[in-house]
């Protein structure tokens, strides 16, 4: 099955947990919880579903494949896995997922709506990235608000 194959069965939990499980596994507890804050912020500021967020061009790297093809493929192995996946820290990322769509975890990036590495903020940052004020920095992310 091909990714356009699989996308259709994969549930907006799932997209989530799994945005934040390829985006953030590597950060602690509550830099998963801040990527997700993120895209729920996206996702209400744009009136969008957060699956719509999540699988926007050009907006999170891990679902293309030319956003990082490691990363991307790891994802989709996973994903591939639906719904037997044991893998504990994805089982995590489900349930962040849960309580951002309950409202059970709160707000933890005071809004903000975009994130990148601290090490690319602070050597390069990209272009939108320069005017928009930093609200916080969790593990290893910088996170900035647009408005």
């Amino acid at each position: 099955m091909t990714d356009a194959e699989l996308l259709p069965y994969i549930t907006q939990r799932h997209v989530v947990a799994g945005t934040l499980w390829a985006e953030a596994r590597s950060e602690p507890i509550e830099g998963r919880i801040a990527v997700g804050n993120v895209i729920r912020t996206r996702a209400h500021v744009r009136r969008q579903t957060v699956r719509q967020v999540c699988l926007a061009p050009s907006q999170f790297s891990c679902w293309a494949d030319a956003g990082g093809r490691a990363n991307h493929l790891a994802l989709m192995t996973l994903l591939r896995a639906l719904p037997a996946i044991t893998d504990s820290l994805f089982r995590e990322c489900l349930w962040i997922a849960d309580g951002l769509s309950t409202g059970a975890l709160l707000d933890n990036v005071k809004g903000a709506d975009h994130y990148l590495t601290t090490a690319l903020y602070d050597t390069d940052p990209p272009a939108w990235a320069r005017t928009m004020p930093v609200v916080c920095v969790i593990g290893r992310h910088t996170f900035l608000r647009s408005a």
